[in-house]
């Protein structure tokens, strides 16, 4: 079995990474995120793991003053109820990561993949993750509401790819909503089966039922509102 560095950006991964054959790919990713919201889920497992260590998704260029990048956490109905803040040593702590907002306790928070989070900076930052490429394709259980979640593979991949399986595909019970910098729903797709008259099952427009073209990048992720439990399939890298 080969085992393989990979290193590159987000921007990079999709050429480079398109040429690699292997189920053993080790390497590391970095990640911008501009300021205001998004939404993004790591790229790589911790070595011989089946998650990753919030530990290890570490900010580069942050400002890390225990408010001004945060991690927020959703309940299913779509309100914040807990936020993730990245503090430097700077301000006293130990070492640089990721901490509750209020305690200042370090968060012990093992990351499964396809999972994502809402991310809020004050600054444009790096994020970035080192460890093994996940072989094999992921399966996420999507519960009724709100959840993020994401293209966890160091490459691209085609929105189309990303299948809802078990949900209702009418084109309104499983939706994608793409959220500005300020936090702001500006658009929303929609799953929808043939049953609908449809050509293939697959992401559509809301209003205009245009099926949606759109290449995922290496780390994004999406807010999912669905009204009942489903699944998410998301294809391997390898």
């Amino acid at each position: 079995m080969k085992k393989l560095l990979f290193v590159a950006t987000a921007s990079l991964c999709a050429a480079v990474f398109g040429a690699i054959e292997s189920s053993n790919v080790v390497g590391y990713q970095t990640k911008d995120i501009d300021a205001g919201f998004a939404v993004i889920t790591p790229t790589f497992l911790d070595v011989g793991a089946a998650n990753v260590d919030i530990a290890n998704l570490k900010l580069v260029d942050a400002i890390g003053d225990g408010g001004s990048e945060q991690i927020q956490i959703l309940t299913s109905g779509g309100a914040n109820i807990e936020s993730w803040v990245w503090i430097t040593t700077d301000q006293g702590v130990e070492a640089d990561g990721w901490y509750d907002i209020n305690s200042w306790e370090p968060i012990s928070h093992k990351v499964m993949p396809g999972e994502g989070f809402l991310i809020n900076t004050q600054g444009g930052v790096k994020m970035s993750v080192a460890g093994q490429v996940k072989a094999g394709k992921t399966t996420l259980t999507l519960p009724a509401g709100f959840t993020t979640a994401g293209n966890s593979t160091p490459t691209g991949i085609d929105i189309q790819k990303i299948k809802i399986v078990g949900g209702l595909g009418d084109g309104g019970s499983e939706q994608i909503q793409i959220l500005t910098p300020g936090g702001v729903n500006n658009e929303t797709w929609v799953w929808i089966t043939t049953d609908q008259g449809v050509e293939a099952d697959g992401w559509y427009d809301i209003n205009s039922w245009d099926l949606i073209e759109y290449t995922v990048p290496a780390g994004s992720a999406f807010l999912f509102n669905t009204q009942t439990d489903c699944t998410l399939e998301i294809p391997a890298a390898l």
